[in-house]
Order: C-alpha cells, then sequence, then structure tokens
C-alpha cells in the first residue's frame, strides 16, 4: 500500500544483520575469552527471557510510538548491544544480551504488524515471506559471512566493534533515506 515498506525491510536488514552475528558468533568469542560453554548458556537464557516484557506489551509499546519509531530505535540499541558484547566482560555480555527485548523482539513485532497491515490483503503471505527473506535470508547470509572472514582477520573482539560501527552506519543511512522520503512526501 505505501513505499515506506521498503523502509522497513531496510531497517529489517539492518538490526538483523547484528543480530545474526552477535547470535552467531558469541558462543565462539565466549570461549576465546576462556570462558565456559555454562556462560553461554546463561547468555541464551538470559537473552530469551528479556523477550517476554516485550512479548506482554508490544501492542501498547507499538500503539503508541509507531512501527518506524521502534525500529529506528532497535537498530541503535542493537549497536550499543554488540559494543557492550564486545567489551567481553561478563556483565557487559549479560547487560547486552538482556538488550534482546529491544533488539529483536521489538523488530519482529513492528515488522510483521506493519506487513499485516499495511500489504494488499491478497498479497499477505508474499509480505510476509519478502520479511522473512530479508531476516532469515539476506541478512543471515551477510552477517555470517562477513563475521566470519573479519573474525578470521581481525579477531572476534574487534569484529564485534566493526559489526557495531557497519549497524550503526547502515541505521544512519536508512535514518536518512527515510527523512528524505519524508520530506518528499511533505
Amino acid at each position: 500500500k505505501t513505499r515506506e515498506v521498503y523502509f522497513v525491510l531496510a531497517f529489517a536488514f539492518v538490526s538483523q544483520m547484528g543480530l545474526g552475528f552477535s547470535g552467531s558468533f558469541l558462543g565462539r568469542y565466549v570461549v576465546e575469552l576462556g570462558y565456559g560453554q555454562g556462560l553461554v548458556g546463561v547468555l541464551s537464557a538470559v537473552s530469551a527471557l528479556s523477550e517476554v516484557p516485550i512479548l506482554l506489551f508490544a501492542a501498547p509499546i507499538v500503539r503508541r510510538w509507531g512501527e518506524i519509531r521502534l525500529l529506528m530505535a532497535s537498530c541503535f540499541f542493537m549497536v550499543v548491544r554488540i559494543a557492550l558484547i564486545g567489551i567481553g566482560l561478563v556483565p557487559t555480555m549479560v547487560i547486552g544480551q538482556l538488550m534482546q527485548s529491544v533488539t529483536y523482539m521489538t523488530v519482529y513485532y513492528s515488522c510483521t504488524r506493519y506487513v499485516a497491515e499495511n500489504v494488499l490483503p491478497d498479497r499477505q503471505s508474499q509480505g510476509q515471506s519478502v520479511l522473512v527473506m530479508v531476516q532469515s535470508g539476506l541478512a543471515m547470509l551477510v552477517a555470517n559471512m562477513a563475521g566470519g572472514l573479519i573474525g578470521d582477520t581481525l579477531g572476534m573482539q574487534m569484529s564485534f566493534f566493526i559489526s557495531a560501527g557497519l549497524v550503526l552506519m547502515g541505521t544512519l543511512v536508512v535514518v536518512a533515506a527515510y527523512r528524505a522520503h519524508l520530506s518528499r512526501c511533505r
């Protein structure tokens, strides 16, 4: 129904690149830091549990802030999350994993809701499929390939900081493009 959907997909891509990188390389990084698999399990549990409040209150949060604002904020939070994990201290990694709620669940809910409300009625399944292809396909492919290459070349800690920088740059580009789009529409 609107061209704004391209920005929703772009924010989803940027956010999922960060999430995909973090999810794929957190275990390797934790072990490289000298911690055990037990910490990886604890960090994963913290991440999963942090989603519960957003799941309970997602609808009122989206009604109050709107999908696009939440997507923008989630992308900026993703930068902070990846950088906190990159610091490599258990407390900062726990805080980073607690941010799963505002870096993944807000994106997931906002995107699926946006597509459900703004895609033509006979194109609902296609709209959701495109979203999944962008998030689970393209973004994960880029995150895993680039993350592995950067990690092998510069080390895992540096790859977390580079990933945070790339997510920040991607977010700023999409925000600037979205603002330009809004200016043209006025």
